[in-house]
């Protein structure tokens, strides 16, 4: 498909309007950037429901028992986790600033799984707060977990996140992956028996199954299938060694999203059907009983509702042989991880005019970071200083200062967050009271 051909094809996909203006979830995107101002990320309202309801739907669809668990790092808005909580998710909380989000979120304890390394401190406080789950992410947090569960007086619930070790086949420029060998998170998967029975030793803890993240944007089911393997084999022989018993598996995330053009993820509802039939087999093979399977989605959910409206503040041209414009906008780009999504041809759309030769030029942001790229490699109308661009896919928080967030839902927008670089440092930040003078 040639690039004219790609261009016009997404262009249908959003659609204009009478004043040939891009709407983008169901509203007018050149009035919601007169509104608030750019950058700004629409968050589809709709489509956050959707994705959630996809996998409650899909889980439940398996008739294992498993739950999903929402990865509050993605984007831990407290507009988003109340969308989350009333679908019927969890949380998974990457640090306690996100367990507390979600406590403020109106979520309950028992509805909060604190994953990732974890220091004593963190440790006491996500104990003393009530939080339902801990995953054990290193074998030095199990003394410290039993530590604090018994001051408190309680039996804490806690899985295991196992390193799987497998060379997960991600997209060829997507390095979001952490499963690998010598991976940071999770126990390497030689220790996994004796943290289980470290573990079953401990008097205030109850260990309920084991925890696994394979990385971003697998478009595959079979290294799912593949971590299933692994796990199940730590079930069964930490129940032939110690009599030790789990009852659930999280398979954590990594669930593939349409970010670039080529992207083309397949339905939720069929990879779990995928997950449930291996699990059974591997159960019934293993002579096993048969597992709940959580999962914790975040970008799955949340990055499709996301379109980042971005002024184009300056365009560079250059004379060189097989050199492209660069379109320096508005925006600064979230994180580094940025980069490995923008050397994918992420969709775009002229927002404000339609028509107009196409060309081939790359999109960056307004930082000095040499990874300030929103996409190195895109085609659209040549673009000018002053044109409205709309990029596809970017729920993901947080971005940067100088961006403000709205909230749309049937043609109507709701600004939910501004962090405008004129007052976003002033308002944010805290000065220690022995500088006031």
């Amino acid at each position: 498909m040639s690039r004219s051909d790609r261009y016009h094809e997404l262009n249908a996909e959003g659609g204009y309007n009478a004043k040939k203006h891009l709407i983008t979830a169901g509203c007018d995107a050149v009035e919601m950037a007169a509104t608030y101002g750019t950058p700004l990320v629409v968050l589809d309202e709709l489509t956050i429901r959707q994705r959630c309801r996809a996998f409650v739907r899909g889980l439940k669809d398996t008739g294992l028992g498993g739950g999903a668990w929402y990865a509050a790092e993605v984007n831990p808005s407290q507009t988003v986790l109340r969308i989350v909580r009333q679908e019927g998710l969890g949380v998974a909380a990457a640090s306690l600033a996100h367990a507390r989000a979600a406590l403020n979120a109106g979520f309950s304890g028992g509805a909060i799984l604190l994953y990732g390394p974890k220091s004593k401190e963190t440790i006491d406080k996500a104990v003393a707060q009530g939080i339902g789950r801990i995953s054990v992410d290193s074998v030095e947090e199990i003394d410290a977990l039993q530590s604090s569960a018994s001051e408190a007086g309680v039996s804490q619930d806690v899985l295991l996140r196992i390193n799987p070790e497998l060379n997960v086949p991600l997209h060829a420029q997507d390095s979001l992956w952490g499963c690998a060998p010598g991976a940071r998170f999770g126990v390497p998967q030689e220790e996994a028996l004796n943290a289980v029975k470290r573990i079953a030793a401990c008097p205030n803890l109850r260990l309920i199954g084991l925890h696994a993240h394979l990385g971003s944007q697998i478009e595959s089911g079979q290294p799912y299938v593949a971590a299933l393997e692994q796990l199940t084999d730590c079930v069964v022989l930490a129940m032939v060694v110690i009599g030790a018993e789990m009852r659930e598996l999280n398979l954590g995330g990594g669930f593939p999203i349409r970010f670039a053009r080529d992207d083309d993820p397949p339905p939720v509802g069929e990879t779990m059907a995928e997950l449930s039939y291996a699990l059974r087999s591997m159960c019934q093979r293993k002579g096993m009983r048969l597992p709940a399977l959580s999962l914790t989605p975040g970008r799955a959910i949340i990055q499709e509702a996301g379109t980042l409206l971005t002024t184009v503040e300056a365009v560079k041209r250059y004379d060189g042989a097989g050199m492209r414009p660069v379109a320096v906008t508005d925006a600064v780009a979230p994180d580094a991880s940025n980069t490995a999504f923008a050397r994918r041809q992420p969709m775009f759309a002229l927002a404000n005019r339609v028509g107009g030769d196409l060309e081939p030029c790359s999109v960056a942001d307004r930082s000095c970071s040499p990874s300030g790229f929103l996409a190195w490699d895109v085609t659209l109308p040549r673009l000018k200083a002053g044109d409205l661009l709309a990029c596809y896919a970017q729920g993901r928080e947080p971005w940067p200062y100088s961006c403000a967030t709205a909230l749309a839902q049937y043609g109507n927008a709701t600004l939910i967050n501004r962090h405008h670089e004129d007052d976003g440092y002033l308002s944010l930040e805290k000065v220690p009271a022995r500088l006031n003078h």
